[in-house]
């Protein structure tokens, strides 16, 4: 009698998986169908089994799922059965990873909000409220993938239960044994069970148990000896099981703030590839196909970085779908694997994008009572968790009982608000800086647009937001005059599908929180992206689909990627921005994608910056180019502390920002501007300094048609004509008392690498802001010099 039953089973005794009796090896790769159009869904699959892996590895987010309580979503771009599916039917198994904790950069690590707002739950242990909404939650699912288990006709290899349990402090071992009995009860003891953790000793031991094979995750390593020592972790615990890398790196996640990662050479990760498969093991690729966290889905990690809305991480296919260098790589090596069935396929092609020029965006005048529908009076602010909602944005307007205000302190706020006294934009607060000095008299309305900009995704925390425990003070009291609103993009349409309600106010200047309204007509619809030059932070909105979070003066991501699916009738943005600007959608061809990955449309330094400090500007300025400089000021109090940023071109300084502190005999505290050229100054322009002693300072740079601004923390305070062509300009320096942290350029095409060494056209900025440093010289057929002719 033959037995044609489908097995997949692990041999102890000869360490290695067996399909259907025979020695089976995988080679993986991660994919995210939550941050992945629906409608590319069979894209990223076809491509990931084109560059001849034979399986996916995927998590199943549970607030994805069941954002609210007890409603369930498996539809369209919820539907993860059809996900698999369509998996099976591009020759991929799966490696299914159901969590209920994923981490995975994802809002609140997948746990619900409803789930973690309950501060007595005990978060990912043996907690009888944690394990019965668990409970619950793993019988609706386990159900519905149980067809598609490889026993039952499917592709579902493995389960993982919890993710990376060894690296959070519970060492709960009652939790997992309940993750894996509740498993096996309701897909049955012969599902093969997996966790995963880091490769050290004591996070395999914690994040392990009974029954369950053990694996580890790292990435990239520079000699086969220390990937061995990785596996030998896992040996000491798996019993004999088969060697598994389930999280083998190929990049890294961004935060808002940080520099691009110096992500692996695709030598390097190939190199790690084969010595991991000539140790007969398996592994996964994280990430082989790159996403997108739309809407609010971003996750926070513990030191507090919030996670850009671009999740490319560095994937051979990336975010957009196009495929890399490191592809095409994968795709030799695994054509070149002996015994191995799955070939590659090189039929693969790149979506077309297309680039549909510029449309504007208006600041709408909009009525607040009409907008703020959903409101609650109380003697307290509301938390998001308090209101019952779980993402976006809650509007604060409070009253207090005072005839003169002259601060603001909400030390209670997570994560960020933007506060506005009788409609005027006073500035934003947040965890780190929640400080307002201010100056009004009379009567007066506060409101505060509060931000959530995300949940902590690790480690698991009950991260609550809005304005917790009426930590606000006003003149250091408090109030109990509140009205907390929450503010849903079904509300804005509503609003301006009313007659009469998408009237543009007279003035252009709108400070503070703002809607903006605009329309693109197309005929052909293509992928894209929008270009967000000048803008500072918000969403974007496309026919009722939120792109994601942009943060453009945090970078280093400056646009949004926007697939065909999502255009139809035409644009709609929300943002924050001080005026009216322009969206540019166009085409980011091949070559930019692979080399630059151009979303991340900025360049950013942020190590060993020491003053005097000089960089070059590797392209001409342009309209809406930004130089952004983080810092704060030494701390001298009774000497002169002047500091200055300086745009430089060969020995001419075409635009000089002097601040000035303790300034000569009159102690002078102001903002000089000024130039230089051909070795004459021409006439000061002077403005108040904005900056005082023991400030942090983001001075923001911005080049315009006519003049340059010069913006302090958000604020304008100054600007200056060009007196030469700004076009000139070939560095920026900076010179005086001030430590900086961070120097940022914007709004540039980056289409060359600004890594490089650069030729200035001159002798160059050797000793600048020194005595000893020599005006640089042009060389006499430089360019450059018909500038100053």
């Amino acid at each position: 009698v033959i037995n044609y039953a489908k097995e997949f089973s692990i041999d102890y005794n000869t360490h290695e998986f067996k399909l259907d009796g025979r020695p089976f090896r995988y080679i993986s790769g991660e994919v995210h169908y939550f941050r992945i159009p629906h409608t590319y869904w069979r894209d990223r699959l076809r491509k990931i089994r084109s560059s001849g892996l034979n399986a996916i590895q995927v998590y199943i987010p549970w607030n994805y799922h069941e954002t609210v309580r007890w409603r369930y979503n498996f539809t369209e771009k919820y539907d993860v059965v059809e996900f698999l599916k369509i998996a099976q039917e591009e020759d991929l198994f799966v490696l299914l990873r159901p969590g209920p904790y994923i981490c995975a950069e994802w809002e609140n690590g997948g746990l619900p909000w409803w789930l973690t707002k309950d501060k007595t739950i005990k978060l990912r242990s043996s907690d009888k409220k944690y394990l019965n909404a668990v409970g619950k939650w793993w019988n609706i699912l386990m159900n519905k993938i149980k067809p598609q288990l490889y026993k039952n006709g499917g592709n579902i290899l493995m389960i993982q239960i919890e993710n990376e349990y060894g690296s959070f402090s519970a060492c709960d071992k009652e939790y997992l044994r309940y993750l894996r009995d509740v498993t096996w009860k309701i897909l049955g003891k012969d599902v093969v069970l997996y966790t995963t953790d880091g490769a050290s000793d004591g996070m395999v031991k914690c994040g392990s148990v009974e029954g369950v094979l053990p694996t580890v995750d790292f990435g990239v390593v520079k000699n086969k000896s220390k990937m061995i020592e990785y596996f030998e972790v896992q040996k000491k615990y798996s019993n004999g099981g088969p060697l598994v890398n389930s999280e083998f790196y190929s990049g890294w996640f961004t935060g808002w703030g940080q520099r691009k990662w110096d992500f692996p050479s695709t030598k390097s990760i190939l190199k790690t590839m084969t010595w991991m498969w000539n140790y007969n093991s398996s592994f996964s690729i994280y990430m082989m196909a790159g996403g997108t966290s739309f809407e609010y889905w971003n996750g926070k990690v513990f030191d507090g970085t919030y996670i850009t809305t671009s999740y490319d991480y560095n994937a051979p296919i990336h975010e957009d779908g196009d495929i890399g260098n490191t592809y095409l790589a994968i795709q030799k090596w695994t054509s070149k694997l002996k015994n191995w069935p799955w070939k590659p396929k090189f039929d693969v092609k790149n979506i077309t994008r297309k680039g549909y020029g510029k449309i504007k965006v208006t600041p709408i005048k909009y009525s607040t009572n009409l907008m703020m529908e959903n409101c609650v009076p109380r003697w307290a602010p509301l938390t998001f968790d308090e209101f019952n909602v779980p993402y976006g944005f809650l509007i604060y307007s409070v009253n207090i009982d005072e005839s003169y205000l002259k601060n603001i302190s909400i030390p209670g706020i997570k994560d960020i608000g933007y506060v506005s006294i009788n409609n005027e934009y006073i500035g934003k607060i947040n965890t780190t800086s929640n400080f307002l000095n201010v100056t009004y008299k009379g009567d007066f309305t506060i409101q505060i647009v509060t931000e959530n900009m995300g949940r902590q995704n690790y480690e698991t925390i009950h991260d609550i937001k809005g304005i917790l425990e009426n930590k606000a003070y006003f003149n250091n009291k408090t109030s109990n005059h509140w009205q907390s609103c929450y503010l849903t993009i079904q509300i804005i349409d509503k609003h301006f599908s009313r007659k009469g309600n998408t009237k543009f106010p007279k003035n252009d200047k709108v400070i503070g929180p703002t809607i903006l309204l605009g329309t693109l007509n197309i005929s052909d619809i293509y992928d894209t992206y929008v270009v967000l030059n000048g803008f500072t932070k918000g969403v974007v909105v496309i026919n009722g689909n939120n792109l994601g979070r942009y943060w453009n003066t945090m970078g280093p991501q400056q646009s949004l990627y926007v697939p065909s699916s999502f255009l139809k009738k035409g644009i709609f943005g929300i943002g924050k921005k001080n005026k009216y600007y322009e969206i540019t959608l166009y085409q980011y061809n091949l070559k930019l994608r692979i080399t630059n990955n151009d979303y991340y449309n900025s360049y950013l330094l942020s190590n060993k910056i020491i003053v005097p400090f000089v960089e070059a500007i590797r392209e001409e300025l342009c309209v809406g180019a930004r130089i952004i400089v983080k810092g704060e000021l030494h701390e001298h109090h009774h000497h002169s502390q002047d500091f200055a940023i300086e745009l430089l071109s060969g020995p001419n300084i075409v635009f000089h920002a002097n601040f000035r502190f303790n300034h000569g005999p009159h102690k002078e505290h102001k903002l000089v501007m000024n130039s230089c050229i051909n070795g004459c100054w021409g006439n000061e322009i002077r403005y108040s300094n904005p900056i005082h002693h023991h400030d942090h300072f983001t001075i923001t740079i911005e080049v315009h048609e006519y003049h340059f601004t010069v913006g302090v923390n958000g604020f304008n305070a100054g600007s200056f004509n060009h007196r030469v062509d700004f076009r000139s300009v070939q560095a920026v320096g900076i010179k005086g008392q001030a430590n900086i942290e961070r120097v940022q350029f914007e709004g540039f095409s980056f289409i060359d690498s600004w890594d490089r060494e650069h030729d200035y056209g001159h002798s160059g900025y050797h000793g600048y802001g020194t005595d000893y440093y020599e005006p640089p010289q042009f060389h006499d057929q430089h360019p450059y010099r018909h500038h100053f002719n």
